[in-house]
């Protein structure tokens, strides 16, 4: 929440570290999406971005993670 400049790079890095896992390999964030995850204030830090990426990554198809593809709360 203190840096948010910081969001596009973990987001990138947590998409990393969640393809090293597999199965999902995404290569891109939607402009939307990335919109989204700029414009939310994060109460719960670093933990709340990781889930939420997590969920994009189990819920989502293909190398794109779509803005449908976020929780609920993300996509308002």
């Amino acid at each position: 929440r203190a840096r948010p400049l910081d969001v596009d790079l973990l987001v990138r890095h947590l998409i990393a570290e969640f393809n090293a896992r597999g199965p999902r390999r995404v290569t891109e964030v939607a402009p939307e999406a990335m919109r989204a995850l700029l414009e939310h204030d994060w109460p719960g830090n670093v933990r709340e971005l990781r889930n939420a990426i997590e969920y994009a990554m189990a819920v989502g198809r293909g190398p794109v993670l779509l803005l449908d593809e976020l929780p609920p709360d993300l996509r308002e």
